[in-house]
């Protein structure tokens, strides 16, 4: 009698909560490491919610493109390119960053056939059910007034704002991409991708692969918000430091992929992450790595079949 009360009683329960916890957490890395391998086996795809006039998009797992020969008239003739500029906001340096980028944002206005971001236009960024981050109000509103005007903006996500929800996509009108794109413009076949996802870190694939996890969504909604800034504003500066190490071997890890996106058939590759602008030809290929708008305020426009790097200046 002692004995089944003892296996029913607290002692024997908190045992199968213990073994239960462990199971659990067992099967979850499990299924974490079984991601992370199918995702760098399977390849990256573009969705097919992106397509928008102007631009054919090369779908790797079905072998064919989208989008092709729809009659299309262009209101600009070329296509940008940005990356990092990380809008956070809070003090006067922060406003004359978005003020350029705004500057720049309307002076493309009528001259842009598209405009792709590659990653991290927020420093950080998370919405609530009811609630977003009040910061980068006039990029946001400037990006609209492009979208508005008749310019498709996509922005593919960051290691810094992988979170980007409806708000960014129903209401400013900017198309999220989650993944690497393929695209064709002006008979140009471009890849391009925020670049973080080519590191072969295996613990930094599991973190990322952790944090872009919807339970991971859900539970950082029960954090209040302003704590919860407060925390991405921690985690943002932990992630900003990076041993000369590290990033030659990010840098490496970029090269190579170019070198793999080349021999699939890319006349172009774009890179963000690394926020030093670069631009290199070689044999009909051109890649590029964006910069970033802190210290560089560097993009790079496709135009007649051309790639130029460029620093914006508010007055050209």
């Amino acid at each position: 009698m002692s004995s089944g009360a003892s296996r029913g009683g607290p002692e024997g329960r908190r045992c199968c909560i213990h073994i239960s916890f462990h199971i659990t957490r067992r099967l979850l890395l499990d299924l974490i490491k079984l991601t992370i391998l199918f995702r760098l086996c399977q390849g990256f795809y573009t969705d097919v919610s992106l397509a928008h006039k102007g631009a054919s998009y090369y779908l790797p797992h079905r072998g064919r493109w989208i989008g092709q020969g729809e009659g299309l008239s262009y209101r600009g003739s070329a296509v940008y390119f940005l990356s990092d500029t990380h809008i956070r906001g809070g003090s006067e340096t922060e406003r004359f960053r978005e003020e350029r980028l705004v500057s720049f944002l309307c002076h493309i206005m009528g001259r842009a056939e598209a405009l792709y971001i590659l990653g991290d236009l927020f420093d950080f960024w998370f919405e609530y059910r009811s609630v977003i981050p009040r910061t980068g109000g006039r990029v946001l509103y400037a990006l609209h007034h492009l979208v508005s005007s008749g310019t498709p903006v996509i922005c593919i996500s960051g290691n810094h704002d992988f979170w980007l929800g409806s708000y960014i996509s129903d209401e400013m009108g900017i198309r999220i991409a989650r993944r690497p794109l393929w695209v064709r413009h002006q008979g140009m076949r471009i890849f391009m991708a925020h670049g973080d996802e080519f590191f072969r870190d295996l613990g930094y694939l599991a973190l990322r692969y952790a944090l872009r996890h919807p339970l991971s969504i859900r539970l950082f909604r029960l954090i209040h918000p302003d704590l919860g800034a407060l925390l991405a504003e921690a985690l943002s500066q932990a992630s900003r430091s990076i041993s000369p190490a590290k990033f030659r071997k990010v840098r490496e890890e970029l090269l190579r992929t170019a070198e793999e996106k080349f021999r699939e058939g890319a006349d172009v590759v774009a890179f963000g992450h690394l926020h030093v602008p670069m631009l290199r030809r070689c044999g009909g290929h051109t890649l590029v790595v964006l910069g970033d708008w802190i210290r560089n305020f560097t993009y790079a426009v496709l135009e007649d079949g051309e790639v130029s790097l460029r620093r914006w200046e508010p007055s050209s």
